[in-house]
């Protein structure tokens, strides 16, 4: 694998990603009837979908701090380049966003507000005003559920073809259910570019979609190694 191009592909990625799934919270969310949860979970969902296809043969096309680091825990990655696609995911993720708010502002009468940009939080920053226990604990299951399944698809036979299918259709499933709960996240690059654009409060929040989606992924990669590595049923 050519890190420099597996770097530059997961930026790319995460990018593309984020552009279309955090500007569907802010853009075609507030138009007309807007879209709704389905159309924000499509919009995570399909974007996943065509970039993985497009990049997967450079970086594995991973996009997210979740399959990263339940990949790492599984043996697919060394611990210096976990770091280094986790740096560029969410540099990818906060290149998105302000490319967002640049749009957005040039709509009269645009101000960032606590729902901009799919800015993830608990109490008065969740949607549903979920708690900071709901909030936690459903980051952690889904983290692991993500990170599981990513894994084990990315162990198939003929995973390019897989893998994206799976991957998107995972991330759509889960935000789906997590959108009224915490905005969706299960990505902490996307929290982390979200929050930063959108202020304090955000910010100050921030630590609960880091803490919970890395012990959801840590999670999944070591469940995933028992799959992977008992594979007889003897």
């Amino acid at each position: 694998m050519d890190i420099k191009k597996a770097i530059l592909a997961e930026f790319i990625g995460t990018f593309f990603i984020i552009l279309l799934g955090c500007g569907s919270y802010t853009i075609a969310s507030n138009f007309s009837n807007g879209i709704g949860i389905l159309g924000i979970a499509l919009s995570f969902g399909l974007a996943i979908i065509a970039v993985s296809y497009a990049l997967y043969k450079f970086s594995g096309a991973n996009f997210n701090p979740v399959a990263t680091v339940g990949l790492w825990v599984s043996g697919k990655f060394s611990f210096l380049n976990m770091i280094e696609y986790v740096v560029a995911q969410t540099a990818g993720a906060i290149f998105a966003v302000t490319i967002i708010y640049l749009i957005a502002t040039g709509k009269q009468g645009f101000i960032i507000a606590e729902n901009s940009l799919g800015v993830n939080g608990f109490a008065d920053f969740s949607p549903a005003h979920y708690s900071l226990q709901a909030v936690f604990i459903s980051e952690l299951v889904f983290s692991f559920l993500f990170s599981f399944i990513f894994i084990l698809a990315n162990n198939l036979k003929n995973s390019q073809y897989i893998l994206p299918l799976v991957s998107g259709i995972t991330f759509t499933a889960i935000y789906l259910v997590s959108i009224p709960i915490n905005n969706g996240a299960i990505n902490p690059s996307k929290s982390t570019a979200a929050a930063f654009l959108v202020g304090f409060q955000s910010i100050y929040q921030l630590w609960v979609f880091w803490v919970a989606p890395i012990m959801g992924a840590l999670l999944g990669g070591l469940v995933s190694k028992f799959f992977t590595n008992n594979t007889s049923c003897e």
